[in-house]
């Protein structure tokens, strides 16, 4: 059974066969902390964009969802690259 709260959430399955980015980590001193920057800023980036309930975060678009990723991605790339649990600033990431 799903936790609480995730009955109706479902995952879309998108297609990024056509999309590639170059990739963002150049040296990775360690990983410690990334999966929480991920999410972190995956968060971060649906409040500021106004996706604060349920019924929002349905109506994201693919453009949407892949700018989220990108971001949340870059964060804890940044992570990465630095020693510990080291998230960055929101100034020092780019879309």
């Amino acid at each position: 059974q799903a936790p609480r709260g995730f009955e109706s959430l479902s995952l879309r399955q998108i297609s990024l066969d056509n999309k590639k980015q170059k990739p963002w980590i150049y040296s990775a001193d360690e990983a410690v902390g990334a999966g929480d920057t991920f999410m972190a800023l995956m968060l971060a980036w649906l409040n500021e964009n106004e996706f604060t309930a349920r019924q929002d975060i349905v109506t994201l678009d693919e453009s949407g969802l892949l700018a989220m990723l990108r971001w949340a991605s870059r964060a804890a790339s940044l992570n990465c690259e630095r020693p510990g649990c080291n998230p960055p600033y929101t100034a020092e990431i780019h879309p």
